[in-house]
């Protein structure tokens, strides 16, 4: 029994996984209500973040830059950096960090971290 819940966990984990997240990020975030896929994705993300994920942290980080929440959208990132994540190209190019991009505290972060590798 417990062999076939993991099974079925890891299928449903990979699933979620392999799902186009930028599909996710395009949704309009201003919406008050969020589809149950949405909803539990971001919540796939958050799990997979506080699991040392820098990808899922970078994830979150550009979720919460479009919906208008630097200083959250700021902490995923550093997140992601300290993990691991180090594609400047991604970074320095996501469209949805646009809103981040002119802050002192981004140019910063991303002096920072670019300095280190």
């Amino acid at each position: 029994m417990r062999t076939r819940m993991y099974v079925v966990f890891l299928i449903v984990s990979t699933a979620a996984l392999a799902m186009d997240w930028g599909d996710i990020l395009r949704q309009d975030s201003s919406k008050p209500s969020r589809s149950i896929a949405q909803t539990n994705s971001k919540s796939l993300l958050e799990t997979h973040c506080l699991n040392d994920n820098p990808y899922a942290c970078f994830n979150l980080g550009c979720i919460k830059a479009k919906e208008g929440k630097n200083k959250e959208a700021l902490n995923f990132l550093e997140q992601s950096l300290k993990l691991g994540f180090n594609d400047w190209q991604e970074i320095e190019n996501d469209k949805d960090l646009k809103s981040l991009r002119e802050t002192n505290d981004y140019k910063s972060l991303v002096s920072l971290y670019k300095k280190a590798h």
